[in-house]
Parts: structure tokens; C-alpha cells; sequence
């Protein structure tokens, strides 16, 4: 009877059991469906539950968390699985056997730039504390929970994540995560796995390895070809562009301890594929095939930063030069208002949020930086018609720098708009800007390249023409020092009209051609970079515009050389006054200017008449006077009887002078007055030109006579040319050409 009512009661609690096995999942379901919103603080519907409580297995399927709307999905799966040991938790310690999701879904949305979909949850759960009953709580530490998690996976998740701040959408699938083993205690090491795909293109994948005992850890991270034309949106905050793209590829190693911090090691690379940035204009203003560099080791924390090597292929870089500003700047946002960085630096000292002073001293090296085959294209928008020039094939090679290298050298060369060519040698200070040398040639240059600068600025357009050009520049101290070889073949200028300034281009070339029509120059810059107010393109400026004009303000200095001998034959052929005849030194500068003429084709001279007249007029009213003094007195020449010649003046002019008076009057001024009070005005004027008449005659008639046919003109100068005023009788050479 005893056993048969055992039999019975067993019976009854396996039944119970049973039931309440098989009811459990059905009830779990009601209540979360039920009062998921009060616990969690959201609605949440589950399809089914499976609950093993013998192996501590849980099953869901198709659980579902929505958003605070009740329609929208927050977080979904398909099936997750739990497996534990939940009589562990009577011996303090939590172990989790799987701990498996399948196909989850998440959904993030940024209202703005402070808010989330999820902030309602985390508002759920965020419940002030009573401090004053958190202090009565008395917290049992003699006891700690361990825990053992194994199996932790997720496999093909996807991450959605909307920013409606810039209305984009970003979307992570295909997410697959695996921690093996992770253990209170743990002896072993412990690693997790991770991998998924960017929707747009793209995979990342982790590897990481924790060492418990120890404290080492080390981690491997990379990227593979992420399409970064979706991150647009983000850089249009800083940089005013209209789309931006290319694969970003990386595989970053990190390893340290974290016993110790500041050993945390980066090692590995950053490479970026068809990089193209377009500016709102859509056109590229930065692009590379290839941008590499490689990390020899970084240590953030200790601010020591090795890098191996950084590699630019076929970079192209477009420089538009506008009237107050350039592309760049307008791309970088330079020229819109922004807050003060002396402002914020002001806010963190008072927070006493800046840099601390135990921050090691920076270190830094790079052992090679190259450029392989760049592209950079100039265009100048100011002027009248769009200037564009291209260097293209640029190859740059830097020498190894660290933060504490004083003199670092580096080579290029590149094609200067497919035609000349360009070679640099530049040795700098990375620590100070102002101490440099620069060295470069260029050869092959096209002068009809940079027309336009010589149409807007001087008038005169550039045919042809091939430069060579050599510098030699040094800065130290802000003092710039530049030595400047030219050579121009071939060049030809236009005829002028316009420009912006009034400078003789084309007569400056035209004198500084040699006898092969080669222009040789040794240019001189220098100044002080250190004053404000000057700077290097106006240093070079000026430099060009004083050689153009100290080349025409004295010709006979690159003239003179074509015929020899002494470079004032070819600047005035003088005469003394009264005098009239070609002397043989005047027929040997006539003779030279012929010569000129010839071997300059092109070069106009003309020989310039100056002359005092009134001053002569006096020379020839005492030559009159003296001649009626030298008939009277026979033997005697007022040349060389001065004294008896005043003295005859005196008579003549000044008969009731006292003795007092008459050694203070015998001067070189009382004689001309003196004579020219005397002399027949009439016949000092008939005179004058007819002194002037044969000088013009006898240079004429010389160069009529002359072999070789000349176009050397003979002129006089306006009566109240300025030149005149105490002039000898002179012909003064004035050279120009057509123009």
C-alpha cells in the first residue's frame, strides 16, 4: 500500500515537473510579450522558447525589441542559444558553456548631435540612488562570483547605423564574432576573433590575444579596401568638398602590457587606393593612385613615432590661384569664420585641461618619403585669359629625418608642362624654416608658356624663346642670398600694346642678345625675409623690374662689347665750342657706330644735338671782341694777353672806373659780360647757327659717304629740353629699336 502510494506521488511531481517544462516556455513567452515594457522599457515580441533546465540550455527564435514607436525594430535575431551550468552558481561562479546568436540586427539612429534611439533605454535603467541608503548597504567581500565563458559567437549579424544629422546610412554585415575562453583566473591565454563586411565594400577583420598571468596582450586589426566615398558627409564638415573617395586597406599590430601602459607598440601599414577628392566645382583637386606608409613602431604613449617609409604614386595636386584667396584655402575652410584657437586654448588653461607637462619630449622618424610620378596643375584665374601650367612626372626623394636632425637633403626633378625639365637639390632645417639651400636647373623652359603674364603685365607677347636656368639660393638667418644664371635662346617679343606696366621688355632683350642673339645673365636677389613687409615674390619682382630698367638706362654697357674699345665712344661725340670740324677721334666713333649698327640688326641710333646756346653765344661774342682786339694791338692775342685784353674791355665798357675798382672787375664774368655787351647780337646769332648748321653738315655728309648703308639719324634736341642747360656742343647716342 506504502509503495503504491510512492508510485503515485512520484508520478504526480514527474508530471508536475513535466507540465511546468513544458508550460515554462509558453508562460516566459506571455510575460515578455506582456510586460516587456516594463521591464525593459520597450515592447518585445518573441516567436518561440526552448528552457532545458536539466543541461541549463535557453533557445529563442525570432526575438524582436522595437524602437519606442512600437512598429520600428531595434534589435532582432533569429535564434540564440545559451548554454550554462547553472548549479555552478551555488560554488560562486558563472559558467557559460555557448553562448550563440544567430542573424542579429541592430538598428542605431542619431536624431542629432546628442541624441540616440537608444537614450530612452539607457534612461529606463538610469535610476537615481538614495546615497545616504547606498551607505547603510553593507557589501559582502569576503566572497567573489568567478566566471568561465566559453563559445561566445555571433554569426552574420548586421549593424545599421543612420545618421540623420547628414542623412546617411551605414550598414555593417555579414558581422561574425568569436571568443573561445574567457575566465576569472584564467591561466591560459585568452583570443576573440572578429569579421564582417561594410555593405558599400570592404572587410574588417580582428584578431586579439590576452595573456592573464602576464598582462601582455597583442592584437591584430585590418581593413580591406574600404570604400570611403560614404564617409562624404562627415568631411564636408571640415573640408568643403562635393564627394571624396578611394579603398583604404590597413593591418595594424598592437601589442604591450597592461601592467605597463606605456609600452603599448603599433607596428604595420595604411595604404589608400584611387584616392580622389572633388571640390564643389567637382572637379579633383587631390587625387593618388597609391597612398602607402608604412609603421615601423609607434608608441603613443611615450610620443615616439618610428615610420618606415611613406610613398605617393602618381599624386596630382590642383593649385587654382584666385584674385584674395586660392582653392586650397577655400577648401580647407580657412576663409569662414571659426572659433579662436587662442580662445579655446584660454578656456583650457583655466580648466586646466592642457597638455601635461610630464608628456615626453616628441620623437619622430622617418626613414624614406618619395613621389613617383606626380601631377601638379597651376591655374591663375586673375588673369585676363585662364592660365594653366602643368609639372608632371615628379619624382621627389627624401633622405631620412628624425625630430633631431638639423640638415636633411632631398632630390626631384619633374617636367615643366611636357617640355622642359626641372632638377632640385634642396638641403633644409626641419626645426627652422629660415635656414635652406636650394639648388635647381632648368633647361628646355618654353618662354611662349608663361605669355600671358608677359601680355597682362608688360603688353608684349612672347613668340618663342628657350631658357636655361641655374640658381644657387641660401637663407640663414631670414637673409636670403639667391645667385641666378639665365640663358635664353631664340627669343622673340611681339609688338607691345597695353600692360599693366609701362617697362621695356622688349628693347631690355633686344640689348641683352649677344652677337648670336643669346641672352646671358648673372641675376643677384637678396633681402631680409625677417621684415614683414617683404616677401619673395616681391623681392624677385624687383630684381626683374631694376634689370630691365638699369639695362636700357645705360645701353653702351651691353652694346659695347659687340664693336670694343671704349664703351663712352658709343655714348657722346663732343665737340668744343666754336668748333666745327671732325677731328679723327670723331671719325673713328662714326666709324664704330657703323659697325654697331651692323651687327645689332634692328638697332636705331639716333645722335642726339645738345647745346647750350646762350653760353655759346658768349664764347663767340668774346671771340668777335678779342678778333677786333688782336687787329688793333698787332703783335699782342687776347688769347694769351689777358691782362692788356681785360684791360682793353675795361676801357671800352667801364671809362670812369676808379683803381678800386678795376682788380675786382677783371674776371672771367666781367670778359664775356663785357664782350657780349660789345659784340653785334645780329652777328653772335648768324654765328651760333652757322657753328650749329656745320656740325650737322659734316656728321652727315660722313655718313653719306660711308660704304655701308646706315639709318643713323641725326637730331636736335627741343630748345627747352632740360639736357641743354649748361651742355657743351654734343651729339648724344640714343639707342632704341622700332617699338
Amino acid at each position: 500500500m506504502k509503495n503504491k502510494k510512492l508510485k503515485i506521488v512520484l508520478g504526480v511531481v514527474v508530471v508536475f515537473i513535466t507540465l511546468i517544462l513544458w508550460l515554462l516556455p509558453v508562460v516566459a513567452k506571455s510575460l515578455i510579450e506582456k510586460n516587456g515594457k516594463e521591464w525593459v522599457g520597450r515592447k518585445v515580441t518573441v516567436e518561440d522558447i526552448d528552457v532545458n533546465l536539466f543541461t541549463g540550455t535557453i533557445k529563442v527564435f525570432d526575438f524582436d525589441l522595437y524602437e519606442s514607436d512600437d512598429i520600428s525594430s531595434f534589435v532582432s535575431f533569429d535564434t540564440l542559444v545559451l548554454n550554462s551550468r547553472p548549479y555552478h552558481y551555488f560554488t560562486s561562479k558563472i559558467t557559460l558553456q555557448q553562448f550563440y546568436v544567430k542573424n542579429l540586427a541592430t538598428n542605431i539612429i542619431k536624431e542629432n548631435d546628442s541624441t540616440f534611439n537608444f537614450d530612452s533605454l539607457i534612461a529606463f535603467y538610469d535610476t537615481p540612488v538614495d546615497s545616504v541608503a547606498l551607505e547603510e548597504i553593507e557589501i559582502d567581500t569576503t566572497e567573489v562570483f568567478k566566471f568561465s565563458l566559453s563559445d561566445i559567437e555571433f554569426v552574420n549579424a548586421e549593424i545599421s547605423f543612420h545618421d540623420k544629422v547628414i542623412e546617411e546610412e551605414f550598414v555593417f554585415h555579414e558581422l561574425d564574432l568569436l571568443i573561445p575562453n574567457i575566465e576569472w583566473n584564467q591561466e591560459d591565454e585568452s583570443n576573440a576573433d572578429l569579421e564582417f563586411n561594410f555593405r558599400d565594400g570592404g572587410r574588417f577583420y580582428s584578431s586579439t590575444n590576452f595573456d592573464p598571468i602576464e598582462g601582455g596582450f597583442s592584437a591584430n586589426i585590418g581593413l580591406e579596401d574600404l570604400d570611403l566615398s560614404a564617409y562624404t558627409k562627415y568631411l564636408q564638415e571640415f573640408l568643403l568638398l562635393e564627394s571624396a573617395g578611394g579603398l583604404l586597406s590597413t593591418n595594424l599590430n598592437f601589442n604591450g602590457n597592461t601592467n605597463y601602459l606605456d609600452s603599448l607598440a603599433i607596428d604595420g601599414f595604411v595604404r589608400l587606393n584611387d584616392f580622389k577628392m572633388n571640390d564643389t566645382l567637382k572637379k579633383p583637386i587631390l587625387k593618388a593612385e597609391e597612398i602607402n606608409c608604412v609603421f615601423e613602431k609607434l608608441e603613443p604613449l611615450r610620443n615616439s613615432f618610428l615610420i618606415d617609409s611613406i610613398k605617393l604614386t602618381k599624386p596630382y595636386v590642383r593649385f587654382d590661384m584666385h584674385q584674395t584667396t586660392t582653392n586650397f584655402e577655400t577648401f580647407l575652410r580657412l576663409n569662414e569664420p571659426t572659433d579662436s584657437l587662442e580662445v579655446v586654448t584660454a578656456e583650457l588653461e583655466e580648466t586646466g585641461e592642457v597638455a601635461n607637462d610630464s608628456v615626453p619630449e616628441l620623437y619622430y622618424r622617418l626613414n624614406s618619403f618619395a613621389i613617383d610620378n606626380g601631377t601638379l596643375q597651376f591655374n591663375d584665374i586673375t588673369t585676363s585669359q585662364p592660365f594653366q601650367y602643368n609639372l608632371t612626372s615628379i619624382e621627389v626623394a627624401l633622405d631620412s629625418m628624425d625630430s633631431k636632425t638639423e640638415w636633411v637633403d632631398m632630390q626631384a626633378q619633374m617636367l615643366l608642362n611636357k617640355r622642359g625639365v626641372m632638377k632640385v637639390d634642396l638641403s633644409f632645417n626641419p626645426i627652422d624654416p629660415m635656414e635652406l639651400e636650394l639648388k635647381y636647373v632648368i633647361s628646355g623652359f618654353k618662354l611662349n608658356d608663361l605669355n600671358i603674364y608677359s601680355m597682362d603685365y608688360m603688353g608684349v607677347p612672347v613668340l618663342e624663346g628657350d631658357m636655361y636656368y641655374k640658381t644657387n639660393t641660401k637663407i640663414h638667418n631670414g637673409e636670403l642670398d639667391s645667385q641666378n644664371k639665365l640663358i635664353v635662346h631664340n627669343a622673340t617679343l611681339g609688338d607691345k600694346r597695353g600692360g599693366l606696366y609701362n617697362l621695356p621688355l622688349k628693347f631690355a632683350l633686344f640689348l641683352l642678345k649677344d652677337k648670336d642673339g643669346v641672352v646671358n645673365l648673372d641675376v643677384p636677389v637678396g633681402g631680409d625675409l625677417n621684415d614683414p613687409s617683404v616677401s619673395v615674390n616681391r623681392i624677385v619682382w624687383y630684381s626683374f623690374k631694376n634689370l630691365l630698367v638699369k639695362t636700357v638706362a645705360a645701353p653702351v654697357k651691353f652694346l659695347g662689347g659687340l664693336v670694343g674699345g671704349d664703351p663712352k665712344d658709343l655714348e657722346t661725340f663732343e665737340f668744343s665750342y666754336l668748333d666745327t670740324a671732325l677731328s679723327d677721334a670723331h671719325l673713328k666713333q662714326l666709324d664704330k657706330l657703323q659697325e654697331l649698327e651692323k651687327k645689332k640688326e634692328g638697332l636705331l641710333i639716333n645722335m642726339l644735338y645738345l647745346n647750350d646756346v646762350e653760353i655759346e653765344k658768349k664764347h663767340i661774342a668774346v671771340q668777335q671782341i678779342g678778333n677786333e682786339f688782336n687787329k688793333k694791338h698787332r703783335k699782342k692775342n687776347y688769347l694769351e694777353d689777358e691782362k692788356e685784353f681785360k684791360l682793353y674791355l675795361l676801357e671800352k665798357t667801364q671809362k670812369d672806373a676808379t683803381e678800386a675798382t678795376i682788380e675786382k672787375m677783371l674776371d672771367s664774368a666781367f670778359v664775356e659780360g663785357a664782350c657780349v655787351s660789345l659784340a653785334s647780337p645780329v652777328l653772335v646769332d648768324s654765328l651760333a647757327r652757322v657753328y650749329e648748321t656745320k656740325r650737322f653738315e659734316g656728321i652727315r655728309q660722313q655718313l653719306l659717304e660711308s660704304e655701308t648703308k646706315n639709318h643713323i639719324k641725326v637730331s636736335k634736341a627741343k630748345p627747352d629740353d632740360p639736357e641743354n642747360i649748361a651742355s657743351k656742343p654734343i651729339f648724344k647716342m640714343v639707342y632704341s629699336i622700332e617699338e
